[in-house]
This record gives structure tokens, C-alpha cells and sequence, in this order.
């Protein structure tokens, strides 16, 4: 697990290498399940996030599902929740190198996982979180067979998409993801860009009102 802090004019979170191959194998166990039983709604379906913009379209065009909704009846059900804690196992430790304010005093104690897949021309808009932070990890089976899918702030500051990369940020920053591009020949085979998202809150009161 490698760790960067990096500064675009808000702090920014980059772990590398973040799962064990051990967490990687529990954690594609379940993606690869998921996406065989076509529980991954469109980007406009009522039962994804449904983001629209100003005009009523919608902000995005993957597949995504709440994982916790999906698993309510018993989050255990579920590699990618029983593994995804781990961001509060290693709290300490990911944030004990960097000095900003946000997460010197940030201590959420609950969060939402939200699975989204991305295939040929998916995208999601610019947007902001209803959360205090969001933490995104990156999943793809390599070789990588995509272009595009990077995630892209406000300000035009860009993070590459890759495997098994994790990026923190303050969920009010405005960012979106490119357009992923593959040829016609790797679609519908799960070699698109899968992404985990975590919404950190700081309350159990603020997930209630806050799913994004």
C-alpha cells in the first residue's frame, strides 16, 4: 500500500496497491457474480443513483447498484462490505501523513458503498457528493482494455484511472469521470472500468438523508 498526498487547491488522497491480492480475489468474486446475475442498473434507472443534471438528464450512463441495499438483509452476504472496511481498520494510518485540516479532523463513522461499471461511452458528469468525504477504488482486469474513465475535477486537475487505486477527497469538490472507449470485440465481458464507491458521513443521521 503505497500512500501520496497530493494538493490541487483542496487535499487529495492517492493509495496505490491499496487490496491484498487476498482482497482482490474476495473482491472479484463478487463483481464477477454481480455482473452475471445483471443486478447493475443503468445511470437513469430510478433504482441507481439517478443524478440529473439542470436540464432533468442524467448526469451519467454506467450500471451501479447500492451494495447495502442489495445486501440488507445481511451486509455479510457481501465480500466487498465485510472487505471495504478496511478503510476504517487503516484510518490512522492513511491520513497520519497529511497535515491538512479536513482530515485532521474528519472521523466518519458510517458510510454507503455505491458498485458502478463503466463500458464503451459511459460517463458520469461533473457532480458533488452528498457526503463529507468520498473515497473511490478502481478495479479492471489487465491487460487494461479501455481508454478514458479517468477522474477529472473542477479545475481540470486529472487522476488516471488504475487498477487498484484508491483516491480520498472532500465530497464537495465538483469532479466527473471521461468517457470510457473499447472496441466493440471486449464488450459485455466485464473488461470495462469497475469503481467502488464509499460516502463517508460523520453521522448516522447524515446517511439517512444523504445516498448519492
Amino acid at each position: 500500500m503505497k500512500i501520496s498526498n497530493l494538493d490541487f487547491g483542496f487535499p487529495l488522497i492517492v493509495i496505490d496497491d491499496y487490496y491484498s491480492n487476498e482482497e482482490l480475489n474476495l473482491i472479484w468474486e463478487e463483481l464477477i457474480f454481480l455482473g452475471k446475475k445483471d443486478v447493475l442498473y443503468l445511470g437513469s434507472n430510478p433504482k441507481s443513483s439517478g443524478a440529473l443534471n439542470e436540464s432533468g438528464i442524467p448526469l451519467k450512463t454506467n450500471y451501479s447498484v447500492f451494495l447495502d441495499d442489495l445486501f440488507s438483509y445481511d451486509r455479510n452476504f457481501s465480500n466487498i462490505l465485510k472487505v471495504n472496511r478496511k478503510i476504517f481498520n487503516q484510518w490512522d494510518n492513511i491520513i497520519s501523513q497529511n497535515d491538512h485540516w479536513f482530515y485532521k479532523n474528519l472521523h466518519c463513522v458510517v458510510y454507503y458503498t455505491l458498485l458502478s461499471y463503466y463500458e464503451h461511452q459511459s460517463y458520469y458528469g461533473l457532480h458533488r457528493d452528498n457526503s463529507t468525504a468520498t473515497s473511490l477504488s478502481w478495479f479492471y482486469k489487465e491487460p487494461k482494455q479501455f481508454d478514458g474513465g479517468d477522474l477529472i475535477f473542477e479545475n481540470g486537475s486529472k487522476i488516471e484511472v488504475k487498477n487498484n487505486r484508491t483516491i480520498i477527497f472532500p465530497s464537495m469538490i465538483l469532479h466527473e469521470v471521461n468517457s470510457v472507449i473499447m472496441e466493440e470485440q471486449n464488450l459485455n465481458k466485464q473488461l470495462g472500468r469497475f469503481c467502488i464507491t464509499q460516502f463517508l458521513h460523520t453521522s448516522e443521521h447524515a446517511i439517512t438523508k444523504n445516498k448519492n
